[in-house]
């Protein structure tokens, strides 16, 4: 197996989300657009295996597998299917392959060659205990609290967005982009209720999204522009070979009051771990993704041989869960570990904290 980094640049503003358009009732397969839309920060675990099966089938002049009749090829470069949560195949077998594709790690951020992930939710608070019940030392419920990237070598920090109240404030990754318009009915006349919103993001310069992939095959270094997310913006795709293993993201945090979980990934959890937990603080994703195969007309198209999943809320990376004792913690860490699918394409990636 080789490893390699894939940095991703997005040329102008981005946007990322499953829930920009809602299904047409009575009209399965035909979707509309939403008045007012969000895109999320970043892509998703699902969005990055895509664009990695789509790079290698580009490369290999696979993209129309079914209509040159190469299926046979691409399912060897990428496996037979998109990523299906709860995936069982014919052989019982829970764990679905990806061709060529071994492994792929979490998202992070690149700034300048260094690495960040988004920091413990309570990197600002201390968990504190007061007859019998839990509270966060600092915390201002009125404020709340400013999620952060963490440099995962030497812990400086970014904050997300911009500090208004400082002019020359470049401390942050993401801008925001707002944009007006209207739906096209037929024959490009516009509807009366066709008006939305659509906030899009950019990220501030000298930023990019990176994952890392454990590939069998022999990849070069490679630049090449390619399309992602939900309105197919352009992004510059950098291929890089990693030296030596894979990121680690593991960081040296400060033991806590309680024992601990911290999400360094968007995690699939089932709701038994709530049973184990004492105290969270968490913010939940909504989580769709499109189901392919390979016998599809034409994988660069979403016209044809795609559909939705099922919506799952996922505990969104950098959230923090807190247990009475390290016993229910390694309860709940047995859930988090249950689906290698999820963890072999980057989801579900934890990280305990002692007492």
């Amino acid at each position: 197996m080789n490893n390699y980094q894939i940095k991703l640049t997005p040329v102008n503003a981005y946007f990322f989300g499953g829930e920009k358009h809602t299904e047409k009732k009575g009209e399965p397969g035909k979707f509309e657009m939403d008045y007012y839309v969000r895109s999320e920060l970043y892509p998703q675990q699902t969005t990055l295996l895509g664009t990695l099966r789509y790079y290698l089938l580009m490369k290999n002049g696979c993209l129309s597998p079914r209509k040159n009749k190469k299926e046979s090829q691409a399912n060897d470069l990428i496996g037979e299917n998109s990523f299906i949560y709860g995936f069982v195949g014919k052989d019982g077998k829970t764990e679905q392959k990806f061709g060529i594709i071994n492994e792929i790690s979490p998202l992070y951020f690149l700034r300048e060659s260094e690495k960040y992930i988004i920091a413990p939710f309570d990197q600002e608070f201390e968990l504190k205990e007061l007859y019998n019940n839990y509270y966060l030392k600092g915390y201002d419920a009125k404020v709340g609290y400013n999620p952060t990237f963490i440099n995962v070598k030497d812990y400086s920090t970014f904050k997300f967005f911009k500090d208004e109240d400082k002019e020359n404030d470049t401390d942050f990754v993401f801008i925001k982009h707002e944009t007006v318009g209207n739906k096209k009915g037929e024959k490009g006349k516009t509807e009366d209720d066709g008006f939305y919103k659509q906030v899009m993001y950019k990220l501030n310069k000298g930023w990019s999204f990176a994952f890392d992939a454990e590939i069998d095959c022999n990849l070069s270094h490679d630049k090449q522009f390619i399309t992602m997310g939900a309105e197919q913006q352009l992004f510059l795709l950098e291929v890089n070979e990693c030296s030596g293993n894979r990121t680690d993201f593991k960081l040296n945090l400060p033991p806590r009051l309680k024992p601990a979980i911290y999400c360094i990934s968007d995690c699939f959890v089932e709701e038994e771990v709530w049973e184990h937990v004492v105290f969270a603080i968490n913010e939940n994703i909504s989580f769709r993704n499109l189901h392919s195969s390979n016998n599809s007309e034409n994988y660069s198209s979403f016209s044809k041989g795609y559909k939705m999943s099922y919506r799952y809320n996922l505990l969104k990376r950098g959230s923090i869960l807190f247990f009475e004792n390290e016993d229910e913690m390694q309860k709940a860490q047995e859930l988090f570990n249950k689906s290698n699918n999820a963890r072999n394409i980057g989801f579900n990636r934890i990280q305990t904290i002692k007492k």
